[in-house]
């Protein structure tokens, strides 16, 4: 299996704001024009009593959304043993972080809890403040149109 970032400009105007979104694909899948599991977080804006709740979108292609910037590849063969209903199962127990939440707090999360269950290498993906670093340096660079074809390695 293929897992990685997907992100997308937040809004029309808002050039550098993004949404961070956590994908797994099967290892033949192009992610940014195949058919991929998305799973993330998101606001409902003007409520006051669940402001963030998790989205899993089963079935989604990237590039379909107009916001669509790009994605990074984060492991691109996770092995035999984490299957597409293992990874699922271990995304959906991943809680929503306490406030101030953002999207791309969930995803380190996440990548910090695919880390230490092994599905991604420690020696990449221990430190979560270089993890985070290096995925704002590649959203960033998505964001401007520095990597040609919208899709990069971590």
């Amino acid at each position: 299996m293929i897992i990685g970032t997907v992100h997308y400009r937040q809004n029309d105007d808002e050039q550098f704001r993004s949404h961070w979104a956590l994908f797994v694909a099967p290892p033949d899948i192009d992610p940014r024009n195949g058919t991929v599991a998305l799973y993330q977080i998101l606001d409902k804006r003007g409520e006051d009593t669940v402001p963030w709740y998790k989205r899993h979108i089963p079935s989604v292609t990237p590039s379909d959304s107009q916001r669509f910037v790009g994605c990074v590849i984060l492991e691109a063969n996770t092995g035999p043993l984490w299957t597409a209903q293992r990874l699922d199962s271990l995304l959906q127990q991943i809680p929503i972080p306490p406030p101030p939440t953002r999207c791309s707090t969930w995803v380190c999360n996440a990548i910090a809890v695919l880390q230490a269950q092994g599905v991604l290498p420690a020696e990449t993906y221990a430190d979560s403040t270089k993890v985070r670093q290096r995925l704002d340096a590649r959203q960033m660079q998505l964001l401007n149109g520095l990597i040609p074809g919208g899709i990069t390695l971590f």
